[in-house]
């Protein structure tokens, strides 16, 4: 296949995959705010919406290591290193600029998607620190005092629960 053909696709892909990105980045920052509210039905759903969108992305990056394939024997390169950095590197400047902008939309739509999981993924953890926290609470589980007896001894005894179970 012709060098400008594959360059063409390159950019075509590297645009699908970055309007997919995009989408993700919308529906994890609504994640965030249902986190927030706790409302675990509307999250079961949006992650359902990011699998769909995670799945195109995937289908899009096999497209793009197929392209970046072909590229590498064109190039006479192992596929496994060829990044899109290294093909700018080699082409010519009729494609370098669309390329190279398309490269650098798609690491800041990466880098923000993970800010934003980073975040989402803190929420999650602070939640459930907070049901454990809870739990432990209602339960007594591992909470023990220490008791004096008159002569100045101390006694570890578990405290009592608020709620009459065994966990």
């Amino acid at each position: 296949m012709d060098v400008d053909v594959l360059l063409e696709n390159l950019i075509k892909i590297l645009e699908f995959e970055k309007r997919y990105y995009l989408k993700l980045i919308d529906i994890s920052t609504k994640k965030t705010d249902i986190i927030i509210k706790g409302d675990i039905v509307e999250l079961k759903n949006i992650t359902e919406q990011e699998q769909i969108m995670v799945s195109q992305i995937l289908k899009g990056e096999q497209t793009r290591i197929s392209i970046v394939e072909q590229l590498a024997k064109i190039f006479k390169v192992d596929s496994e290193n060829l990044t899109v950095t290294q093909i700018i590197d080699k082409i010519g400047s009729k494609h370098r600029k669309k390329i190279s902008d398309k490269r650098l939309e798609m690491k800041r739509s990466i880098e923000e998607l993970k800010s934003i999981n980073d975040k989402n993924s803190e929420l999650i953890k602070n939640a459930i620190d907070y049901i454990d926290f809870s739990i432990n609470l209602l339960t007594g589980a591992g909470v023990y005092s220490t008791n004096y007896s008159g002569f100045g001894e101390g006694r570890r005894e578990q405290s009592r629960s608020l709620l009459d179970l065994k966990l």
